[in-house]
């Protein structure tokens, strides 16, 4: 054997050795994480954010998929504005869980949210319900506009005003505790604190001139609808 086919043997000799010692590729395993852990929209009530969790765990237990999950919440639960997932341990997946805004009671039974979604009273915390304006319609059509006029109305005005919505053209805000008197207002122009004051102030320069008996039987309608103008009548 001459020197080159000596060298070509103990070549081919080594790449076989290499070849033999390479150690074995496996494909990589993805193991789910096993344990949840949550973070919830704190102004739920607690039996509804138990709700949310119990529904998490059954979903995430059958699945082993955060997307899966994310998927179902946002379909099944309304309340719910978003979820994100994020694996926070080796076994330890991390839901963060926000919830959509309350914007007002409705009828004393319903919570209506920023997006219009409606939801039971008592999904949300007592807190939440007993601070929530109120607002009393028949209208299941104009949800938007309603959300829309509450949030733009002053907290000066829903503290001590219920509001009734007949429709986008008359918006009655009635003052708590005091039954003779109301302000009419309207989708697209929506009263000031100022407006409503004006209104308090000629109901309460009316009363004082007529007997006490009479007062208390008289309903008065002020009418801030228009330009620069209030519009005073007797209700029924």
């Amino acid at each position: 054997m001459n020197k080159l086919g000596f060298i070509l043997l103990i070549v081919v000799i080594v790449a076989v050795i290499v070849v033999y010692k390479w150690p074995t590729q496996y494909p990589l395993v993805t193991i789910a994480p096993q344990q949840c852990v949550f973070q919830v929209y704190e102004h739920w009530s607690p039996t509804f954010q138990a709700s949310i969790i119990a529904a998490i765990k059954d979903w995430y237990a059958t699945s082993k998929s955060a997307d899966f999950v994310i998927e179902k919440m946002t379909a099944d639960f309304p309340e719910v504005g978003s979820v994100q997932a994020q694996i926070c341990s080796a076994d330890k997946i991390c839901f963060y869980i926000d919830g959509v805004q309350p914007i007002f009671l409705l009828n004393n039974q319903q919570i209506i949210g920023s997006t219009g979604t409606v939801s039971k009273q008592d999904d949300f915390s007592l807190t939440v319900q007993q601070e929530l304006p109120k607002v009393f319609s028949d209208s299941t059509d104009e949800y938007p506009e309603m959300v829309r006029f509450i949030q733009q109305l002053e907290p000066t005005i829903t503290t001590c005003h219920d509001v009734t919505w007949k429709n986008r053209h008359e918006v009655i805000l009635q003052p708590r505790g005091t039954q003779g008197m109301r302000c009419i207002a309207r989708d697209g122009k929506v009263p000031l604190f100022e407006d409503v004051q004006r209104c308090h102030g000629l109901y309460e320069t009316h009363i004082a001139s007529l007997p006490k008996k009479k007062a208390k039987q008289i309903i008065m309608e002020y009418d801030i609808r228009f330009k620069n103008q209030i519009i005073v009548k007797t209700g029924g």
